[in-house]
């Protein structure tokens, strides 16, 4: 594993411990975590979680809004 896609693992790791977590915002979020870009941000999340920020809350029954 290249040390840029651990330190990317990381990052979404933690934005989904923050979506369950917390009610900030899904670009607060990003910003929390280092990735300043919402494109870049929505890429990596679908990339290891196959599903937007949004679908995940849906997945683990979080309700609220993002």
């Amino acid at each position: 594993m290249l040390f840029v896609e651990y330190v990317n693992r990381k990052r979404i790791a933690k934005a989904e411990q923050l979506l369950v977590t917390t009610r900030d915002s899904v670009t607060e979020i990003a910003l929390a975590v280092g990735i300043g870009n919402m494109a870049h941000f929505y890429e990596l999340f679908k990339r290891y979680n196959r599903c937007t920020p949004k679908q995940f809350l849906h997945k683990m029954g979080v309700a609220g809004d993002v």
